[in-house]
């Protein structure tokens, strides 16, 4: 029996970027204040989009996950501050 789908072959500089995506947003969040937190992610996904899905699909998690988090600290920095 075969499986319902095949995962791609992925390589390790894939899942070095796809880590990179998320460490750089840890580390926007420490050396930044957490005001930069989604610019590593995005120099990720624009860089590697065209070249590997693995690293695309891990910037751009990473990426919308930092914007929406810190769409919801604005949202509560607002609210706080009424």
């Amino acid at each position: 029996a075969y499986p319902m789908y095949q995962t791609p072959m992925v390589n390790n500089d894939d899942r070095l970027f796809g880590m990179l995506a998320h460490l750089l947003a840890a580390a926007g969040i420490i050396f930044s204040v957490g005001t930069l937190q989604w610019a590593g992610p995005l120099v990720i996904w624009l860089w590697k989009r065209n070249e590997s899905t693995f690293a695309a699909f891990h910037g751009l998690q990473s990426l919308l996950f930092q914007l929406a988090w810190f769409g919801i600290l604005i949202v509560a920095g607002v609210i706080g501050t009424i």
